[in-house]
């Protein structure tokens, strides 16, 4: 997550990652956004390349 000015947010997993865990990933960026918006009134973004979790029925 990239913010101008504000903030940078990465994740790195060395091994992959399952579905169920980037699920929650996206809950807490989502409820982050959430706020943050709130707050501020501008959006944000989420960029995915084409990892195949990004993908699954799960997801």
């Amino acid at each position: 997550m990239f913010q101008p000015g504000v903030s940078f947010e990465y994740g790195l997993a060395v091994k992959g990652i399952s579905s169920a865990s980037f699920i929650k990933i996206m809950e807490s960026q989502a409820k982050s956004a959430h706020t943050w918006w709130h707050m501020t009134q501008q959006d944000t973004v989420i960029v995915l390349d084409n990892y195949s979790i990004h993908k699954s029925t799960a997801v």
